[in-house]
């Protein structure tokens, strides 16, 4: 069932998603502002991996941030296969989404 439009008042825009990911990244790998791999921020199309040089204990750090961050849960058979930031901002999104629907946190 569709979720109704007033209901995705709450949803967050892809450029806030991408914005909290740059800050958490930043925390979790203790860099400067602008330190991102990047010289213009993240895209959608940055790998994770590579663009945000995060190894397999960082990547769930952030993982683990944005469900606190949001109030969502991913299931982490599917967050250890997200490849780029654009992957990651469209499941905070679906899971936003469902969690407004149903007032309740999804997987």
């Amino acid at each position: 069932m569709p979720v109704p439009k007033e209901k995705n008042r709450n949803l967050p825009s892809e450029a806030e998603i991408i914005a909290c990911i740059e800050r958490l990244a930043r925390e979790i790998l203790n860099l400067p502002p602008g330190h991102m791999g990047t010289d213009d921020g993240l895209r959608p199309e940055a790998a994770l991996v590579t663009t945000l040089d995060l190894d397999s204990v960082a990547r769930l750090e952030l993982l683990f941030a944005i469900e606190e961050t949001y109030g969502i849960i991913i299931d982490l058979e599917d967050g250890v296969k997200l490849d780029t930031v654009g992957d990651l901002v469209h499941m905070v999104r679906k899971h936003v989404s469902e969690s407004t629907s149903d007032g309740n946190p999804t997987t």
